[in-house]
């Protein structure tokens, strides 16, 4: 793990856990999520129970793997993740 990873996922999600909450309160149920910069995934995991489907990108390849196998260990199968650097104008090819 870098220590990019372990900074985000021990500090950041930490520090940012309130205001999550709050994001997540406004989260209509059977919502679609797209989450840019998801970074470990925190905020699109702890919404999924509220989601239809959900999609998490981040441009730093270590943070998707990361998010992905938080993903597979808590079995979260609304939502995919993918390693995307939104400022390349080819990425909305993805979503189609």
């Amino acid at each position: 793990m870098s220590v990019k990873v372990w900074l985000k996922s021990r500090v950041a999600d930490r520090v940012l856990s309130p205001v999550r909450e709050e994001l997540i309160e406004l989260i209509e149920p059977c919502a679609t999520l797209l989450d840019i910069g998801s970074g470990t995934g925190d905020l699109i995991f702890r919404s999924a129970p509220k989601l239809a489907k959900g999609l998490g990108i981040d441009s730093d390849k270590g943070m998707i793997n990361y998010a992905e196998e938080k993903r597979r260990k808590e079995g979260v199968g609304t939502v995919k993740l993918a390693c995307i650097d939104v400022r390349d104008a080819e990425w909305t090819l993805f979503l189609h």
